[in-house]
């Protein structure tokens, strides 16, 4: 299974709660970036992938919607963990001498309140996943940097826990999905991902899609543009169905669509649909 490392990642742990949860056993395969979790579905090299879709805080990691839509893989499933951050350095390092922090992205947004009134002179450096700052704080070996990510991994790199849970939310979830190139089996609880890549702007195009699905009784759980890449102000929709790809309703909406020339519609998948988050906790 290829996941985002190094190891220690919160996709590392969401593989271990889907092998958990499935009863399964797999050969984690981590890899420096989300793309490339695509790329060794896409080729064959693993069966299966998983990658983080959407936070609590922040909403849509961006980089999966784009290679979803861009992708021949197929949703199989959704996971969703709780996600706690603890900022961390060095044995020795003090909290007054931090002068730069490092995580992902998604982190260091998920951490923000917390950073701009504990380390408002601090600067905030990007790296490919949270496990990655730690490890790069750990062979840094300087006193003067700190990162954010799970505790358990500071902890692998005997780093110090400076502080816990310091995540502007105590709720904080991320939401994964494992791809790959076998259909769920239908579950009677699902969700069905859709793109819907339009050839032109035009008015009502937006309205005719919430329609086709409004009047069959479909609750759109989630529908979010993307921009296309082709020309500026052309965008892509990536839309999430309550419901199965083989129920009929579904096969009526989207044949519906097409009749409208809506564009060019996907079917990235149906899935099993995840527990509401605040029943992990």
């Amino acid at each position: 299974m290829a996941i985002l490392g190094p190891k220690g990642t919160f996709s590392e742990r969401a593989v271990d709660n889907y092998l958990e949860r499935e009863e399964l056993n797999a050969r984690k395969l981590f890899v420096g970036t989300i793309a490339e979790v695509f790329d060794m579905v896409q080729r064959g090299d693993c069966e299966e992938g998983i990658v983080p879709v959407e936070n609590l805080l922040e909403g849509s990691v961006s980089q999966t919607l784009d290679n979803l839509a861009r992708n021949k893989v197929i949703i199989q499933r959704e996971i969703i963990i709780p996600i706690h951050h603890s900022l961390v350095a060095l044995p020795k390092a003090l909290r007054e001498d931090v002068e730069a922090i490092y995580s992902h992205p998604q982190a260091l947004a998920q951490c923000q309140n917390y950073l701009r009134l504990q380390f408002p002179h601090a600067e905030l450096l990007p790296t490919a996943s949270t496990a990655s700052a730690i490890a790069f704080v750990a062979e840094k070996a300087s006193n003067k940097i700190a990162a954010i990510g799970a505790k358990e991994t500071a902890l692998n790199y005997e780093l110090k826990i400076f502080e816990e849970n310091v995540e502007d939310e105590k709720n904080n979830v991320t939401r994964f999905l494992v791809i790959g190139k076998k259909k769920a089996a239908e579950t009677g609880n699902d969700k069905t991902s859709v793109v819907i890549s339009s050839g032109e702007d035009r008015p009502g195009l937006l309205l005719d899609i919430i329609k086709g699905f409004a009047r069959r009784k479909i609750n759109m759980s989630r529908i979010e543009s993307r921009p296309s890449r082709k020309q500026l102000g052309n965008y892509y929709f990536y839309v999430e169905l309550s419901g199965h790809q083989n129920e009929q309703r579904i096969k009526d909406a989207i044949r519906e669509l097409e009749k409208k020339n809506i564009g060019t519609i996907s079917i990235l998948g149906s899935y099993p649909a995840c527990p509401n988050p605040s029943s992990i906790y």
